[in-house]
C-alpha cells in the first residue's frame, strides 16, 4: 500500500513550508502524527476524535 505524507520544515521567525504527497486525494495520519503536526498532546488529539465521533460529526 502507498502511503502519503506531510513534511512541514520551518524556521524559527519565519513561515513554515509544507509539502504533501497525497495518495488517491488522502493523507492518513496516526494520532502521534496529528499531534506533532499540530504541537498538541496525543491525548488532546484522542479526546477531539473521540468528541467528533461521538457527536457524528464524521
Amino acid at each position: 500500500m502507498e502511503k502519503g505524507y506531510i513534511r512541514i520544515n520551518g524556521i524559527e521567525g519565519k513561515s513554515p513550508s509544507v509539502e504533501a504527497q497525497l495518495v488517491n486525494n488522502t493523507v492518513w495520519l496516526t494520532k502521534n502524527e496529528i499531534a506533532r503536526l499540530f504541537n498538541v498532546f496525543v491525548q488532546t488529539v484522542g479526546n477531539n476524535l473521540r468528541s467528533i465521533f461521538k457527536n457524528k460529526l464524521l
